[in-house]
């Protein structure tokens, strides 16, 4: 899974060269626009300084008001659909092929995604959103492993009053960043949950006690793993059974790769992972040549991230079968 951005420039090429000549025809649409949006800007300033002068400062902020409100519809005339279309030719064109080259039994859906339905009942999170949306679903087989993998960002709604008692409505992050789902090689009855655990870090005995409020909290024997997570699951014998000292060494490794947020649920024979981030994944920038080492070498990191999951994780190893 070591692929470089070199190695990929030969078999990809006819995909590179055909959408390095549309992305160049969409820039300079792009620029054509940014000359209306600038104008129109600029237009809007000089004319509240002429206004400010000439009538009343008030008719000046209107000037304003007006002249930015002009650059936003021209942006979404003229600058937006050029973004969007280079966004779709993108996906379509080079992370659909980039992906088959990577992994071949990996298909891609950039418009669709893992189903809020499918969120929710992933027990992640004991919050149902408010907002939900999913894209760039990557799907298939690595191996013997069955994947699913999409951006997902779910958030609540929360209303609240300022001090004149105005309600003002704001966003919250449930969850924001990959969530994967893979087949996992063991028969098991309950759920089991591995979550960061921040509560008895920080808090003490007063953190191990909120632990509990999640449910059932099982104490693993690696120390470094019971400093790092938390698992919640019912039956201790199951859950062991689950959690091997190997599975535990392999999700303290995952997290030092993944970061402190990772999060894993095992339900109905399926490992669902979580990995929060803030950033935009397998995305394009029409600034920036398709070709570009950086920019091919970022997507290939990520799409290893999220391939590497089976390897890291030994999913593919059939020691306990279920067939």
């Amino acid at each position: 899974m070591n692929t470089s951005a070199s190695q990929l420039q030969q078999p990809l090429r006819p995909q590179i060269q055909q959408l390095e000549t549309s992305r160049l025809q969409l820039l300079a649409q792009r620029k054509a626009g940014m000359k209306f949006v600038f104008g129109s800007l600029f237009g809007g300033v000089l004319l509240g300084l002429v206004a400010a002068v000439a009538i009343h400062p008030i008719a000046a902020i209107f000037a304003i008001i007006l002249g930015a409100i002009a650059t936003l519809i021209i942006y979404n005339l003229k600058v937006a659909p050029v973004d969007k279309e280079f966004k779709s030719q993108f996906k379509l064109q080079f992370m659909a092929n980039l992906i088959k080259t990577l992994q071949p039994g990996m298909n891609y859906s950039p418009l669709q995604g893992i189903s809020e339905q499918m969120f929710v009942s992933s027990e992640l999170s004991n919050k149902r959103p408010d907002r939900y949306s999913s894209e760039d679903l990557i799907h298939g087989h690595i191996d013997k492993t069955k994947l699913s993998l999409s951006e997902v960002h779910a958030e609540e709604r929360y209303e609240t009053r300022d001090s004149d008692g105005d309600r003002k409505t704001e966003w919250r992050d449930i969850f924001r960043g990959i969530l994967v789902i893979a087949d996992f090689n063991k028969h098991f009855n309950q759920t089991v949950k591995v979550f960061p655990d921040v509560g008895e870090k920080y808090f003490g005995w007063l953190g191990k006690k909120m632990q509990s409020l999640g449910g059932k909290v099982q104490r693993m024997e690696n120390p470094e793993f019971k400093k790092l997570f938390v698992v919640y699951g019912d039956d201790a014998v199951e859950t062991r059974y689950l959690l091997t000292p190997d599975l535990q060494e392999r999700l303290i490794e995952l997290r030092q790769k993944h970061g402190k947020g990772v999060m894993l649920v095992f339900k109905d024979s399926s490992l669902i992972m979580g990995m929060p981030s803030t950033k935009d994944w397998f995305e394009g920038n029409i600034k920036t040549p398709v070709h570009d080492t950086t920019q091919v070498q970022n997507l290939i990191t990520e799409l290893h991230t999220c391939f590497s999951i089976v390897e890291d994780l030994n999913l593919s190893t059939r020691i306990w079968t279920k067939e």
